[in-house]
């Protein structure tokens, strides 16, 4: 990832200066600006420590591979939040407590084996341990933020989690019976809302190849637009709903 230098000030306590960064978010595209402190006597001491910042920032940015584990790549990850000075301090918190949470089950797990298989063993282990399914939905938020920059920035592979007719998220109830699959039938959109009406067709060959493999009766399988009720081999009925997290409200 690219930092571009838009400005260097001395500001406030003697000594201090404050380099101006801009990089683009490689999830979104956006120009993103951030701010970092340099403490240096002289403004060419000021203009070094900005270039050295630079280069640790593009070489931390580059040295990720899938060869990672879950744990290490949600440590990178964070830290390109945190320096990219485009979230608040406490919000850097709460991911990194999200994050212990995901690292818990999963941080052990090479980031280029994680499967749906791992996820949904995960999501069913915190229901097991007592977590409530809110609770499970914010570190599943952050763990899917990680993978699309992931993706972004060629760790993964495009579409291991996301676009259309691609599985990415199995969750258990809380009584371990109902499997709950979330996918996003337009990456495009931002929201979740397909451009075109979803095909039916596709959406039943996924839930029924779901089925066959899960070795289940029957099982609901829930889109973000689209719910599909299993009710056999060969059989799936679907209808509209907008929360993925919440398919039968």
């Amino acid at each position: 990832m690219k930092y571009t230098s838009r400005g260097l000030r001395q500001r406030g306590a003697k000594d201090q200066w404050e380099a101006t960064l801009s990089h683009t978010d490689p999830v979104t595209g956006e120009s993103v600006r951030s701010y970092h402190t340099i403490s240096a006597k002289t403004r060419k001491q000021a203009e070094r420590k900005r270039d050295k910042l630079i280069l640790d920032l593009e070489r931390k940015s580059g040295t990720a591979g899938s060869s990672m584990t879950v744990r290490e790549f949600m440590d990178m990850f964070l830290d390109y939040k945190e320096k990219s000075g485009t979230i608040e301090p406490a919000t850097v918190r709460g991911y990194r407590a999200e994050a212990r949470q995901i690292c818990r089950w999963l941080g052990d797990v090479r980031l280029g084996d994680l499967s749906i298989l791992q996820v949904n063993g995960w999501m069913h282990d915190m229901a097991e341990a007592g977590y409530a399914p809110k609770s499970d939905a914010k570190p599943f938020r952050l763990l899917k933020q990680a993978l699309k920059y992931a993706m972004a920035i060629d760790i993964l592979e495009d579409g291991w989690c996301h676009g259309k007719d691609a599985i990415d998220f199995i969750a258990t109830d809380e009584d371990g019976e109902l499997v709950f699959v979330s996918c996003e039938v337009n990456a495009n959109t931002g929201e979740g809302i397909p451009d075109e009406h979803p095909d039916r067709r596709a959406f039943e060959r996924m839930a029924v190849a779901y089925l066959s493999e899960s070795d289940m009766e029957s099982t609901v399988v829930c889109f973000d637009i689209v719910s599909v009720l299993i009710v056999g081999e060969s059989r799936a009925l679907l209808r509209h709903h907008v929360n993925a997290l919440n398919p039968l409200g």
